[in-house]
């Protein structure tokens, strides 16, 4: 037999649920724990499996890129900076790499949760449109809202969300008092203005950490040429 013989392998059709349990149904998370089989294209299955999957209310989320030019011509990005416990607490737990920071206040793009009716094109620009507002103070049309493209799983061994990535050109001088969404979180939070360089290099460094932020300005750069 020749030893650089690569086997055929079976190829995946689809899969079947054996069993499946579900916790948590009314929250904002939804756990699942199921028992799967493997269904081939030869008709055969696979031994049965267990995994576990977690669903937000909304299923996916859209996460928004505000953007304006200054006098020099540098492109220059609203973020914000906010407490998350789930990333605080990581310091409790047992960690391969130590964290650099107290992860108290850290950098995040603007973004929210779908609704459950929101489940179309129009609806993301929508909710896009609502989320800038309360967290910004910006009000901008539904129709100038940008697409950054394909969305992309932030976590997809674990969690059926996608993220959908937007933009919106404002002018500073229009930002009014952000309205919030009444969260105790979201209290405390901070908004700053950072160019665009800049903020890859701090994604480079690892001072800012939110996929949404790098691969948004990434994307934004190249759209415009920037």
């Amino acid at each position: 037999m020749d030893k650089h013989r690569i086997e055929k392998k079976k190829r995946v059709k689809g899969i079947e649920v054996i069993g499946r349990d579900v916790f948590n149904e009314d929250g904002f998370l939804r756990l699942e724990k199921m028992t799967l089989k493997n269904i081939y294209e030869d008709g055969t299955s696979s031994r049965s499996y267990k995994t576990e999957m977690v669903h937000r209310r909304g299923i996916d989320s859209v996460a928004i890129i505000p953007y304006f030019f200054d006098e020099e011509g540098r492109l220059n990005i609203f973020l914000k900076r906010g407490i998350r416990p789930a990333v605080y607490f990581r310091k409790n737990l047992p960690l391969a790499i130590p964290d650099s920071s107290d992860n108290l206040y850290i950098y995040e793009a603007i973004a929210g949760s779908l609704e459950e009716e929101d489940r179309d094109e129009q609806s993301v620009a929508e909710r896009a449109s609502k989320e800038i507002f309360e967290e910004l103070g910006f009000r901008v049309k539904v129709e100038d809202i940008e697409d950054l493209g394909g969305g992309f799983y932030p976590s997809h061994g674990q969690s059926s969300e996608k993220i959908h990535l937007r933009a919106i050109s404002v002018r500073p001088e229009e930002k009014l008092e952000a309205s919030g969404d009444g969260s105790v979180s979201e209290q405390d939070s901070r908004t700053e203005v950072i160019d665009a360089k800049k903020i890859l290099e701090m994604c480079s460094r690892g001072e800012i950490e939110d996929p949404k932020i790098e691969i948004g300005v990434s994307r934004l750069c190249k759209k415009l040429q920037y």
